[in-house]
């Protein structure tokens, strides 16, 4: 984690805010609203004022798709990783690590905090 001092903010690589000055650094969002990489390139859409509809036909993809990987009923592989890396301007790593951090925490039972799931 990286603390992005401008933003008061910590970022898994940098600030989104300070990427923008500096076109060949590519970031993901850390912040505690992010805790898949659903929820970060749902974020990252919000931030560029794209919608999932331009984003699934930049990337020739159905928006089906792109929906189920931002609400998490699909795993981002790594060609899609691949293909938001370049539309999103963001790490296709940072992304594939969320996604797999999520997972895990999703199969040990626990949320996005790290913290036992409630119980139904």
């Amino acid at each position: 984690m990286k603390y992005c001092r401008k933003r008061n903010t910590q970022y898994l690589t940098y600030c989104m805010s300070c990427v923008l000055g500096r076109p060949d650094e590519r970031a993901v969002p850390a912040s505690g609203s992010v805790g898949s990489a659903g929820d970060a390139i749902g974020a990252l859409l919000k931030y560029r004022g794209m919608t999932q509809t331009e984003l699934a036909r930049r990337m020739q993809r159905p928006l089906k798709t792109i929906n189920e990987i931002i609400h998490g009923k699909a795993r981002l592989t790594e060609e899609t990783a691949l293909q938001i890396e370049t539309h999103l301007q963001t790490s296709a790593e940072s992304l594939l690590l969320l996604d797999v951090k999520h997972r895990l925490r999703i199969a040990r039972g626990q949320n996005d905090q790290g913290q036992p799931a409630a119980a139904e």
